[in-house]
């Protein structure tokens, strides 16, 4: 049963992603019967993750999919801090340096999340580390869109005046990821222009945008050979059926929006003499731009090229920084003998963060295994048969879709689509 099926529930559905996700790869990789699914033989959006996820399933071990996506943080939570290093020097302290952590870290934390869900609304749950729509880059899951973790890897690389690496760590968000394609174009072009501003010569501008686009064309040319001959009925499903959450204007914009875009306004301000500020302005300039452009038209195709996605990155740089400027600020008006302590209350603010992430894993594992609907995947893993079909109530496919920390590929036998 799928959200289309029920369409008084459609604006309430939400697919379960990393199932969605992982379902090419794992059926390439013959995992059980999902290679007869018929979702699993629909054009795959996302090809290099598919291929990724199929060389980890057929050849090594799943508990790799947690490394990658522990590298990814990784990659996220250094290119944070190297900006903010960029911007305010806060590793000339060890105070500054570990407030900064502690920052992230609990911006970041279960516990945070939960305050906000539970005291302001779940709108509000990723006001810090989300973007606009509910996207993020870096979820509860590995999925295509933590890629997105390298558009903040490519802002880093400019801001240390690497641009053609900058240009590189760009094309792998939108290469594993093709809908960051625009946010790698906004980037790309912004780099050009800061190069030229500068006092750059014309052609090394040109040189930056063709290294861009040569490095994604191939999934350039795949998305738009595969997805844009769509006709318009499929792209009206898609935005109004399948994704409302995420392509309509009037399905996310509220207070919680109010308040994102305007931490990115204090981003601004605080970076107004930082060479930050032309990245953080002229993305969130093309982003209201084409927001504004895609509201007054009603086109569903550019509301499938999500506009306000750029605030996925945009989003957790103001954090960062908020964050920075915070910790220079407790460095610089703090007394040397209360300076010694700050490094401690750091490290305990971050151990609490993790703590509390923990106890938040144990508790969705917990509700996971005790939910009514367990008995019936149970009995579908071990009685399926080759040829079977299943209809699946809402409410058990509610629990695959809540299922963040499930382990990849468990439930073979998906809601009938």
């Amino acid at each position: 049963m799928s959200c289309l099926a029920w369409p008084t529930a459609r604006r309430r559905c939400t697919p379960p992603n990393q199932n969605q996700y992982f379902l090419h790869g794992l059926a390439q990789a013959g995992q059980g019967l999902l290679a007869d699914d018929w979702l699993a033989n629909t054009t795959d959006p996302s090809p290099v993750f598919t291929w990724l996820v199929f060389v980890t399933a057929r050849y090594l071990p799943r508990a790799i999919f947690y490394v990658y996506y522990f590298l990814l943080f990784a990659v996220y939570l250094y290119s944070l801090r190297r900006i903010a290093d960029r911007i305010y020097e806060i590793e000339r302290s060890r105070a500054s340096r570990w407030i900064f952590l502690a920052l992230i870290l609990v911006s970041h934390s279960a516990a945070l999340h939960m305050l906000l869900s539970r005291g302001v609304g779940g709108d509000w749950e990723y006001l810090l580390d989300g973007g606009l729509a509910g996207q993020r880059l870096l979820g509860t899951v590995l999925q295509p869109s933590s890629f997105g973790v390298f558009l903040l890897l490519s802002v880093q690389q400019f801001l240390d005046r690497r641009t053609y690496r900058a240009v590189l760590a760009a094309a792998v968000a939108a290469t594993v990821h093709p809908t960051y394609m625009l946010s790698a174009a906004v980037l790309t072009l912004t780099y050009m222009f800061v190069e030229v501003r500068a006092g750059g010569s014309y052609r090394r501008s040109l040189q930056v945008g063709a290294l861009a686009l040569i490095l994604v064309l191939p999934v350039l040319a795949y998305s738009l050979h595969s997805f844009i001959p769509s006709a318009a009925d499929a792209q009206e499903v898609l935005v109004q059926f399948r994704l409302p959450a995420h392509a309509v204007v009037s399905e996310w914009f509220g207070t919680a929006s109010i308040a994102s875009m305007a931490l990115i306004v204090l981003a601004l301000i605080l970076t107004r003499d930082t060479p930050l500020l032309q990245v953080l302005l002229l993305s969130a300039a093309v982003g209201v731009a084409l927001t504004l452009l895609q509201i007054l038209s009603g086109s569903n195709t550019l509301a499938l090229l999500f506009p306000w996605r750029l605030s996925t990155y945009l989003i957790p740089l103001s954090t960062a920084v908020l964050a920075g400027w915070v910790a220079v600020w407790v460095r610089d008006h703090t007394r040397p003998r209360i300076g010694r302590v700050v490094p401690v209350a750091g490290i305990l603010i971050i151990g609490l963060s993790i703590i509390s992430g923990l106890i938040w894993m144990a508790v969705q594992g917990l509700q996971q295994r005790i939910a009514p609907e367990r008995a019936l995947y149970d009995y579908v893993q071990a009685e399926r048969q080759f040829g079977q079909l299943y209809a699946i109530p809402p409410q058990a496919a509610g629990l695959s879709a809540g299922n963040r920390h499930a382990d990849p590929g468990r439930f073979q036998v998906h809601p009938i689509p």
